[in-house]
């Protein structure tokens, strides 16, 4: 089977020519032609590709062969499809006389079901200009698989110990039929749904699930992880989608190995450090007493925003007594991060208070 131009007899195709070249024009323009006819320059074997029944939304590829019937090279001005799914790349920018030469192209099922019916046009350069049609045909079937608008799900950097954020995935089939969401998996097993599904509008039928991160369940470095969402429904077969899952977990909280402050006098205050340099900063404000001396008091620091900035603020009360020497106070900081889930750390601590209205620094101790 060929395609090509409309046929014609020789005599007259060399009387047009003529009168083309008299009037200064290079190339020969018509109708495209119908398939199976034969071309001047062109044909192909099988120019309709029929894909009988395909699922709505699923991809699909075909080669074309494509010949060169004529005596001279031919050029290809350009391969193009009606519609923005049909992809025609890789193919030749010149074919040689009598050479065979694929085609590629791929089309991209639609969304909705019926008759498919697509023309993908192909042009020569030269040695003329020439138009020819390849068709594509077929019938579309409703397309019962899952998908999600949501490409991927990102759940930032989380530190350990302090709540999870929850992100919300929206899961529909193609076709608009409903979704029973049943179950989530993933491994390592750090997904888990937050809350149960609900129907959603943002699609026909579909359903939305609250997804947070088991933080417990990862080690400390990027993690990308895949999350398979299970579902079914009484008159539709079992589906399952998979959608790729970004998370950073930051290690631990690293205390210091210590609290010391030098030189503090009564009724004055100094901010500490808490955690070690480079360690993440807990997002909540840990619940903090001093066990010791009933004249030191601690209390977190806040950010504007709320979160936790890793000091403390320490300050000592008036003395009893009228102590002219230097008091060494010991005792321990002990703190927990209100998550439900934090043990309590207990952190040594010593204050060097002085009497008179010298003021020393505050230090760290441990490294």
């Amino acid at each position: 089977m060929t395609f090509g131009h409309e046929g014609t007899s020789a005599y007259p195709r060399v009387a047009l020519l003529f009168c083309l070249l008299l009037c200064g024009c290079g190339s020969v323009q018509s109708e495209l032609p119908a398939l199976g006819e034969r071309g001047t320059l062109l044909e192909c074997e099988e120019p309709t590709w029929d894909l009988r029944q395909i699922r709505a939304m699923t991809r699909h590829s075909h080669v074309f062969r494509i010949k060169n019937v004529s005596e001279d090279a031919v050029r290809l001005g350009h391969v193009q499809g009606d519609c923005g799914c049909i992809v025609a790349r890789s193919y030749p920018n010149e074919i040689k006389p009598g050479e065979i030469v694929e085609l590629p192209v791929t089309i991209e099922g639609p969304i909705s079901s019926g008759r498919l019916h697509h023309e993908v046009q192909v042009s020569t350069a030269s040695p003329v200009e020439e138009h020819y049609t390849l068709k594509i045909v077929g019938t579309v079937e409703p397309n019962p698989s899952l998908f999600s608008p949501t490409m991927q799900l990102d759940f930032g950097r989380l530190v350990a110990e302090t709540e999870t954020p929850v992100r919300r995935l929206v899961v529909a089939r193609h076709d608009g039929s409903p979704v029973e969401f049943r179950h989530i998996g993933s491994e390592p097993k750090a997904i888990r749904v937050a809350a149960p599904a609900v129907a959603t509008d943002r699609l026909p039928n579909a359903v939305e699930i609250p997804l947070e991160i088991d933080v417990s369940a990862l080690s400390s470095g990027k993690h990308t992880l895949e999350c398979v969402v299970v579902t079914s429904h009484e008159t539709k077969e079992f589906a399952q989608l998979t959608i790729p899952v970004a998370v950073e977990i930051a290690a631990s909280n690293q205390y210091v190995d210590s609290i010391a402050v030098h030189g503090i006098r009564p009724d004055e205050s100094r901010d500490v450090d808490l955690l070690r340099s480079g360690s993440a900063i807990a997002k909540s404000v840990p619940i903090v007493r001093f066990e010791g001396d009933s004249r030191v008091a601690i209390e977190p620091l806040a950010a504007d925003d709320g979160s936790f900035t890793g000091k403390l603020r320490v300050s000592v009360g008036p003395s009893s007594s009228q102590a002219n020497a230097p008091e060494l106070l010991t005792g321990s900081v002990e703190v927990r991060f209100p998550d439900g889930n934090s043990t309590v750390q207990s952190i040594p601590a010593r204050l060097l208070v002085l009497p008179g209205n010298a003021v020393g620094e505050s230090t760290l101790g441990g490294s």
